[in-house]
């Protein structure tokens, strides 16, 4: 291996959890009248919360505060968390790398205490040496910022760190900021997937491909 810590995103990543926000979405959107348009997850993807509730709120002329919306999801998220499964071959890559003495950091937009417990949930967190969220950032994952917090937390620089990501800004984003950086397939942004092969140094469709080297 030719790094110390390892960077993980959660949704779409580490579990395969991305139609789950999908179906909050088209819940509580319908709760109002509304479908989920079909660019809708794709604008929020590299929000966190607040951002979400905000361009969200506006984009559909919602009468909701931003706390409201958000305590809504977070609700929501908490009972469906329990039922989505991991993304293949990644506990047995996670366990990996903490015997191998890499240092393994999340970095994700979803609100801190949904990822804490999914992650406790499946015996991820005591590997974990640090958890980053989009509220630790001044910027979302169009930016480098949170990888290179997480990389800071861990106490290493961006050029020691591998980073997995499954969408494209954030792919794009931890590449500006200097990381080793590997896409990862999921089924929801499969149109980008093109794209985040061509701005990644690697890709995968699955953990298990990354024993290969």
């Amino acid at each position: 291996m030719n790094f110390k810590g390892a960077i993980f995103d959660m949704d779409g990543t580490i579990l395969d959890s991305m139609k789950l926000w999908e179906e909050i979405d088209i819940e509580f959107l319908s709760k109002r009248g509304y479908g989920v348009p079909e660019d809708y997850m794709r604008s929020i993807a590299h929000m966190g919360a607040m951002d979400t509730a905000l361009y969200t709120i506006k984009r559909f002329n919602l009468t909701d505060t931003p706390e409201a919306l958000i305590n809504e999801w977070l609700t929501s998220a908490l009972k469906k968390y329990k039922s989505v499964p991991e993304k293949e071959g990644v506990s047995e890559y996670f366990s990996y790398l903490y015997e191998n003495g890499v240092k393994i950091a999340v970095a994700t937009a979803t609100e801190r205490s949904v990822a804490e417990n999914a992650l406790e949930d499946r015996g991820f967190y005591r590997l974990i040496d640090s958890i980053v969220t989009i509220a630790d950032v001044k910027r979302g994952k169009g930016f480098p910022d949170i990888y290179l917090k997480a990389a800071e937390n861990l106490g290493l620089d961006s050029g020691d760190c591998i980073v997995f990501e499954d969408i494209l800004v954030g792919v794009r984003a931890a590449k500006d900021g200097g990381f080793l950086t590997y896409g990862i397939y999921d089924e929801r942004s499969a149109a980008d997937t093109k794209k985040i092969k061509a701005a990644a140094d690697g890709f995968i469709y699955s953990f298990n491909e990354m024993f290969k080297d």
